[in-house]
């Protein structure tokens, strides 16, 4: 939910800044930035993907059609402070369970963030190198 609140603001701020208008009052239009910014999470976290864009039909209040454009790059360097506190809190719960990374035997990720490649890749080096499972659908989980 954070990733997708964070897209959401970065592109009302791109479309404020192009076209001069605030979708904030449009609840209407700000749940459908919304939910186009989780699919172009979703296309963007997928294995060999670099960017993405997702058109919005008739979006603009002129009826004009908006597309979301997203890299992969511009995606990590959005997020970064999202991945860090990510980092924190597993630091935290193996803090707060008094283990150690050496006495993880396994480690499985779940939920929509698994998906994103950038958390992948810090989980794998955080854990040096030790195999992620991700097993559970991130969707049923």
């Amino acid at each position: 939910e954070d990733f997708n609140t964070l897209l959401v603001r970065h592109f009302k701020k791109q479309i404020f800044r192009k076209h001069g208008i605030d979708l904030t009052p449009d609840i209407k239009a700000v749940t459908r930035l919304r939910n186009a910014c989780e699919a172009l999470k979703k296309n963007i976290s997928a294995e060999g993907v670099k960017e993405s864009k997702i058109e919005l039909c008739s979006f603009l209040p002129d009826k004009k059609d908006y597309i979301l454009h997203l890299t992969r790059a511009k995606f990590e360097s959005l997020c970064d402070d999202l991945f860090e506190e990510t980092m924190r809190d597993v630091q935290k719960a193996l803090a707060d369970s008094q283990l150690t990374k050496e006495q993880i035997d396994q480690i499985v990720i779940v939920g929509g963030s698994s998906r994103i490649p950038r958390i992948k890749s810090l989980l794998c080096k955080f854990f040096e190198g030790k195999t992620l499972d991700q097993s559970i659908n991130p969707d049923e989980a």
